[in-house]
């Protein structure tokens, strides 16, 4: 009686851990997904402007984060359907382009603001200061919506010249395709581990 009573304890704790477990599983893949899109990120920022070929590389990220995803599911053991991880891809690699070109531009603007001759106006308009004593004069600069924009522009100047909106529209379209590229790889990544397991305890109780 006694171990019967303690036997259906231990299966009680078991099934109470078990779904604890699972979910703390999860969060943990969706953590360290984030974590390793930010890290791919910043370190494709990187890279030389000859490896970021337009079209090209945001479909490169596309695949690596996908890959990414999938893979840390199956060493993380996490419990998440198939189509939550492909989704979860997919927002990921979005996110993880619109971060690289956010980077990439954040590094152009300081590259921009130290050229020879920003440095040389500068050093000019410090020396009339000192002649006239006048009091230094802002001047106008462009916003970052209207500096990212501009960003964008140059971007695609290697295809031709292109006025608004076909710079921010390509950039979209780049958006589309890392996240496509993403899903894509995503369905046709092997079932995850705990996926497998889940299903194969679902169809022994039945």
């Amino acid at each position: 009686m006694f171990e019967r009573h303690s036997l259906s304890n231990l299966d009680q704790q078991g099934g109470a851990a078990t779904p604890l477990a699972s979910r703390s599983s999860t969060l943990v893949w969706i953590a360290a997904c984030l974590l390793a899109t930010i890290a791919v990120s910043l370190v494709a920022a990187q890279a030389p402007p000859r490896i970021r070929l337009i079209g090209i590389f945001p479909v490169m990220l596309g695949l690596l984060i996908g890959g990414l995803v999938v893979w840390l599911a199956e060493k993380l053991d996490a419990v998440a359907s198939r189509r939550f991880q492909v989704v979860a891809a997919m927002l990921l690699a979005v996110g993880g382009w619109g971060g690289l070109t956010w980077e990439t531009f954040r590094r152009d603007e300081v590259l921009s603001v130290k050229s020879a001759n920003q440095e040389l106006a500068a050093r000019l308009m410090k020396e009339f200061e000192q002649q006239t004593n006048t009091p230094h004069l802002e001047l106008d600069r462009p916003t970052t919506v209207k500096a990212f924009r501009a960003y964008l522009a140059r971007r695609v100047q290697q295809l031709g010249d292109w006025s608004r909106p076909w710079p921010e529209l390509f950039w979209g379209l780049e958006l589309v395709m890392t996240g496509v590229a993403a899903g894509w790889v995503s369905t046709r990544a092997g079932w995850s581990a705990a996926e497998i397991s889940t299903e194969h305890i679902a169809k022994v109780a039945e």
